[in-house]
């Protein structure tokens, strides 16, 4: 064999070897950014799925960190290594979707006894590998009637908290005070929930500034038969069963005793705006991870 043939033979490896490693980095380049163009998308349709993230690695495993695996609508873009590992990731993922919560999980990828920490996969690679599974969803929708103290506390703490939140206050010199975050509209309060639709499963909280306006929020949020997980009202226990026992019987057997907090807010004790918004904020958070074991408001004439 030539020399020549010898050289030609060597280079033409060398180059294949080459884009070969290059032509992976750029496929997992390409498959990196479908997954944040799809992860834009399904935020913007206010879809739900499940991102997977190589958070970390041990050994031999097909993985590469910080690869991404989106799974959406019934659709994956994107992987986290393929195999048994990929399976059961997307298996994990639904139980993921379910709760709505994230949660951070080894895999081992031998068949072996070894008293290595994380679930088998069946895999022989040898290796572990952990997988971080975080819920993409659309945000809570919280809507705030009354834009008083307790209002703008509130509407604060529920914006640093992810929650999409709405202001209703007829009060300009009040609305002029919120976070600019807000969604703010200026109106009665009453008439908001009778001209708005809100999605299954949202939040409202009544604090205004009168009584009689608390009772006329709660009458049009029980003709509006808004979906909501949570209720709260800023009250007493006699004003909660004055307002209650006033609605007309049809709208009163209309609101769900387990999502109406009144008096809201978790008992942890204190009396300024600030300590009352972060207490009902609290109880919101309890309900939007389904956490028990608290002291409720609604419950402390009962202890």
């Amino acid at each position: 064999m030539g020399l020549f043939y010898k050289i030609s033979i060597y280079a033409h490896t060398y180059t294949l070897r080459c884009f070969s490693a290059a032509g992976w980095s750029c496929i997992r380049g390409l498959l990196m950014i479908e997954v944040l163009q799809q992860l834009l998308e399904l935020r913007k349709r206010g879809g739900s799925g499940v991102l997977v993230t190589v958070a970390a690695k041990e050994g031999h495993s097909p993985a590469r960190l910080q690869s991404k695996m989106l799974l959406a609508e019934g659709q994956q873009w994107g992987t986290v290594g393929g195999g048994a590992i990929e399976l059961l990731a997307r298996e994990q993922a639904e139980e993921v979707l379910k709760k709505k919560a994230p949660v951070m999980l080894p895999y081992r990828l031998s068949t072996d006894m070894e008293p290595i920490k994380g679930q088998a996969t069946g895999m022989v690679c040898g290796g572990v590998v952990t997988l971080f599974f975080e819920y993409i969803g659309p945000a809570e929708q919280a809507c705030i009637f009354g834009a008083g103290h307790i209002g703008q506390a509130l509407s604060r703490l529920l914006l640093d908290m992810g929650y999409e939140v709405t202001v209703v206050d007829s009060r300009e010199e009040q609305l002029v005070r919120l976070d600019g975050r807000c969604h703010i509209v200026g109106g009665e309060c009453s008439a908001y929930p009778l001209a708005t639709e809100i999605s299954e499963g949202s939040y409202a909280v009544i604090s205004t500034h009168s009584h009689a306006l608390d009772y006329e929020v709660v009458r049009a949020i029980a003709q509006a038969k808004w979906p909501l997980v949570y209720l709260g009202m800023i009250a007493s226990h006699v004003k909660r069963d004055t307002i209650l026992g006033t609605l007309p019987e049809p709208l009163r057997g209309w609101i769900d005793p387990q999502s109406l907090y009144t008096p809201c807010g978790l008992n942890i004790g204190g009396k300024s705006p600030v300590e009352i918004a972060l207490s009902v904020a609290a109880e919101m958070q309890s309900v939007r991870y389904g956490r028990g074991g608290q002291k409720h408001m609604r419950d402390r004439e009962k202890q």
